[in-house]
């Protein structure tokens, strides 16, 4: 989640993403660990940038969400809509999170 909307976010209001190009490497869609060369960012790097991402994204769009998109992103034309993407995407994300732990604890 944290690369996917440093991927779109930024560059929307043209700005330069804000995590190391490393983490888009590692962590595109689909990624898998089992398919990593290099060592993966701590848990805590992540964790620290994932605590910072929203206050980036709000400063850097902020007065912006019914800018149109310079592209449409899955049919979004704003960049209000591609935020309520992002949202949606990473509760789904989050679901299945929570889904896999409860599986995991009641075991």
């Amino acid at each position: 989640m944290l690369v996917g909307w440093d991927n779109t976010m930024f560059p929307a209001v043209n700005e330069q993403r804000k995590i190391p190009l490393s983490y888009h490497l590692l962590f595109p869609s689909g990624s898998n660990p089992g398919d990593w060369k290099e060592q993966p960012p701590s848990m805590n790097k992540l964790i620290n940038h994932l605590e910072e991402q929203p206050f980036r994204i709000e400063q850097a769009c902020s007065g912006h969400l019914n800018d149109p998109l310079k592209e449409s992103f899955l049919g979004m034309k704003t960049l209000g809509d591609m935020v309520v993407f992002h949202m949606i995407h990473e509760n789904l994300h989050m679901g299945l999170i929570k889904s896999m732990k409860q599986i995991l604890i009641d075991k």
